[in-house]
């Protein structure tokens, strides 16, 4: 029975941080209990999915490696993987991105851009924004094709265990229209993710110890900053700062993959 409230509260997670369907099986074996899903069993298994997302990737990164040649594998792997992380949201936190260098150009406040980012990118206007758009999918585009080409595409599965991890920090924050959490948890609890992000990350640091060690500690003051600004200036979080707010440390991982690991 436990072993099926695990999977209903997989599924949910997976379902608030991935737009593509959960894996039918997994869904299936929890049917029963989604209406008994444990929060915090919940906001814990974000780093969960992030594990399981980044192992497709590894593999698919593995398969690839043995099925084609160096330069057109990474040219693959590059598009792929911009595509699917673009996907995993439907584009809304790319759009989110979008809109705040937007309204911060038009120099509206932080606070205020914040509050009303849109999440849509079709509506990203004026040649700033296109700019902002494009350099995001380049960065996205080179920073994969290096993993690849270089053999580090085990990274993402740190990547996107903190990735999620933020998120699921933020979630348990009071909503800014509601004061209600996403995920209602006992804040005594509120570590907890962070523990098990934590353990995940400790088989990436026997790989790459320095940049694990940065990472996690950039991702934990980050999602800490992130919600003590929206709990102090905003009176809450929105879902498109919480989405921005794993896509900004997902963009800076990825730089941090360039930096530290594409030498090796």
């Amino acid at each position: 029975m436990i072993h099926k409230v695990i999977m209903a509260s997989f599924a949910a997670a997976w379902e608030m941080l991935i737009d593509l369907p959960v894996p039918a099986s997994i869904k299936n074996a929890g049917k029963d209990f989604e209406d008994e899903v444990f929060s915090p069993l919940t906001q814990m298994c974000f780093p969960v999915v992030g594990v399981v997302a980044g192992l497709i990737i590894f593999f698919f990164g593995g398969i690839l490696s043995m099925l084609s040649m160096k330069i057109s594998g990474a040219v693959i792997f590059a598009i792929s993987l911009t595509l699917l992380t673009e996907l995993k949201d439907s584009f809304r936190s790319l759009g989110a991105l979008v809109s705040l260098f937007e309204q911060i150009l038009d120099k509206k406040p932080l606070g205020y851009a914040m509050v009303n980012l849109d999440n849509d990118v079709r509506n990203a206007a004026g040649p700033l924004s296109s700019l902002v758009l494009v350099l995001a999918v380049l960065l996205k585009l080179f920073t994969f094709y290096l993993m690849f080409y270089c053999g580090y595409y085990y990274w993402m599965i740190a990547v996107l265990v903190l990735s999620f991890t933020i998120q699921g920090h933020l979630a348990a924050a009071p909503a800014l229209n509601t004061g209600l959490p996403v995920i209602e948890i006992n804040q005594e609890n509120r570590l907890y993710i962070w523990g098990v992000a934590g353990f995940f990350v400790l088989f990436i640091l026997f790989k790459s110890p320095y940049v694990s060690l940065i990472a996690f500690a950039v991702a934990f003051v980050f999602a800490n900053v992130v919600r003590r600004f929206c709990e102090i200036k905003l009176n809450g979080v929105t879902i498109d700062i919480i989405s921005l707010a794993g896509y900004l440390f997902e963009l800076f991982a990825l730089l941090l993959g360039v930096l530290f690991l594409s030498r090796t």
